[in-house]
């Protein structure tokens, strides 16, 4: 599987904050990685959690992929 980086773990947000990591894959996925949501009012299955993603970061994200 080939992955490439759209939004780097550096990347920043808006907010100062730094932004997850966005990659895509050769196939038809999106991975994202980020910090967990402490104290998440959602509950996920075992092996999954929940990670923040600024609205804002969606809309460039948008844009991005389809370009691609």
């Amino acid at each position: 599987m080939k992955i490439t980086t759209l939004v780097p773990s550096d990347g920043q947000c808006n907010d100062g904050k730094t932004c997850p990591a966005v990659h895509v894959t050769d196939g038809d996925l999106v991975l994202v990685q980020g910090y967990l949501v402490p104290d998440a009012p959602l509950t996920p299955p075992v092996g999954e959690g929940l990670v923040a993603v600024p609205k804002a970061l969606l809309r460039s994200l948008a844009t991005q992929l389809g370009e691609l």
